[in-house]
């Protein structure tokens, strides 16, 4: 059952005032990331140079259209980090007759429709008026006319010069021309699937934008890492388990696990920004228990949306260091020079336990439900219980346990996508 949330509540009331079908689409979904940005951000980072590229420019789609011309299989994802890069190329290695398509990538085209931007702007204000400033009323139909573009494309040239039956593979079909593109296809009866990034937990405390994830997939079916996230999706999103196939994650293959019961060096993974108080709250519970246990040693590894100039002075003159280069949680997990590690709400807990460390979990701030092994404490003094008993629990017991975990939850050596896919 999913908490209750101001934020989340307003942003159901937007996506209802939105609630329109054209041409087959349903709008409210496409949208579903923008109408968050109104609901969900406090610092607004919608500009007017995005607006009026919103409103002069579409995104040319001719190289989707070819690849459906000669190929069996597309996948499609919107942005370009390495770390989705990687997970595509690892997903579809052996998979025949597939081709990717990079949305940010694709070149831009001029659309320029004043009378669509009247009409839709009339529209957008009649619904939403009241509820969010005229700004945001005109941020909404600047994207609701760059949908509609690519919407229009779609009709006129995808039918006529793609006959194929193809089968489209979206990094994340809830995500804006990614979810546009697969409500189309579906609409073709071309077979969809959605790709898996992260998991469908519950929330505890307050739910964060990573809802619209789960909320808005609209794919035939979703391929997620482990059986975890088949019951995860029903039970928190009603997600049909029919629906829901279990792929994997090549990124895990198997491994006999044999988690380290040292505890001499540990990474402290910080939660993202919106945990910012309490991984400082953590901090703190560091600095006592080194004040009575100081032969263990810490070093931080911030999220990236963390501002490494507070971490420094909180840090000053403790020993607490901070990890200040740029090198990937992957790698610094391969040089294996830590015994066990502390995590505060990020998923980077399966990763610390792939990598064969302890993680321990601070529970006072946990707000992602996520399934894991008896490791949460609260202050220093339960801190050190967690570590002693970790020192002392049977070791084939601990892996085992560790092993069905990863595997549940991660996928960890199971890959079926050229099963399902090919």
């Amino acid at each position: 059952m999913m908490i209750l949330d101001k934020n989340y509540e307003y942003y159901l009331s937007l996506k209802d005032k939105l609630n329109f079908v054209y041409k087959g689409i349903q709008y409210n979904k496409v949208l579903s990331f923008d109408i968050a940005r109104i609901a969900f951000l406090k610092e607004k980072d919608y500009t007017i140079r995005e607006i009026l590229r919103n409103f002069l420019f579409s995104v040319d789609l001719a190289p989707l259209v070819k690849a459906c011309s000669i190929k069996e299989k597309i996948i499609i994802y919107s942005i370009g980090r390495n770390d989705y890069k990687f997970q595509i190329e690892q997903t579809i290695s052996g998979i025949s007759s597939i081709e990717t398509i990079l949305i940010e990538k694709l070149e831009k085209k001029n659309s320029f429709k004043p009378l669509q931007i009247l009409v839709t702007f009339f529209h957008t204000y009649k619904s939403l008026r009241g509820k969010i400033s005229l700004y945001e009323i005109i941020f909404l139909t600047s994207k609701i006319v760059f949908y509609k573009s690519i919407h229009e494309q779609l009709f006129l040239i995808f039918n006529i010069q793609c006959k194929n039956k193809i089968k489209l593979i979206s990094f994340n079909s809830a995500f804006n021309i990614e979810n546009l593109i697969c409500q189309f296809f579906n609409l073709n009866h071309h077979p969809t699937f959605s790709l898996s990034h992260g998991f469908f937990v519950p929330y505890k405390k307050f739910i964060p934008t990573d809802i619209v994830n789960g909320e808005n997939i609209v794919s035939n079916e979703i391929i997620v890492w482990g059986s975890s996230s088949v019951t995860d999706l029903n039970d928190n999103y009603d997600f049909p388990t029919k629906r829901v196939l279990v792929g994997g994650n090549p990124k895990y293959p198997y491994k006999k696990i044999r988690l380290k019961q040292t505890f001499k060096k540990c990474i402290v993974l910080l939660g993202r920004g919106i945990y910012n108080d309490s991984n400082l709250e953590i901090i703190k519970i560091l600095k006592d228990f080194i004040s009575e246990n100081s032969s263990i040693i810490f070093e931080l590894k911030l999220h990236p949306s963390l501002k490494i100039e507070l971490y420094r002075e909180i840090c000053n003159g403790t020993n607490i260091e901070i990890i200040e280069d740029n090198k990937t949680l992957f790698d610094i997990f391969n040089e294996n020079i830590y015994d066990f590690s502390i995590v505060n709400n990020s998923t980077t807990y399966y990763d610390a336990l792939y990598a064969e460390m302890i993680c321990l979990r601070y529970e006072l701030s946990e707000n992602e439900e996520f399934k894991g092994l008896d490791d949460k404490f609260v202050d220093s003094e339960t801190l050190k219980n967690r570590i002693n008993y970790f020192m002392n629990i049977d070791s084939h017991k601990l892996n085992s346990e560790t092993e069905e975990l990863l595997e549940s939850i991660l996928g960890m050596g199971i890959n079926n996508y050229k099963q399902i896919l090919d």
